[in-house]
């Protein structure tokens, strides 16, 4: 009896870290599209039209943290 209680705790337990893992999956690869978007505009901006965008590379830092 004492088994089939710790199981049900075991099966909550793992679904609760399943789902913090695919939140935290899905905000992790959010941040690195937004680094790569941020990265992308401000190098094509340094390059072709000689304005660097403000502030680019401390969003990647802090990103970055």
């Amino acid at each position: 009896m004492s088994e089939t209680i710790d199981n049900q705790k075991l099966v909550k337990m793992t679904r609760w870290e399943l789902g913090l893992d695919k939140v935290l999956g899905f905000l992790a690869a959010l941040v690195l599209m937004l680094l790569m978007i941020i990265t992308f505009i401000d190098v094509l901006g340094r390059y072709l039209f000689s304005a660097p965008l403000p502030g680019a590379f401390e969003l990647t830092e802090i990103m970055m943290a």
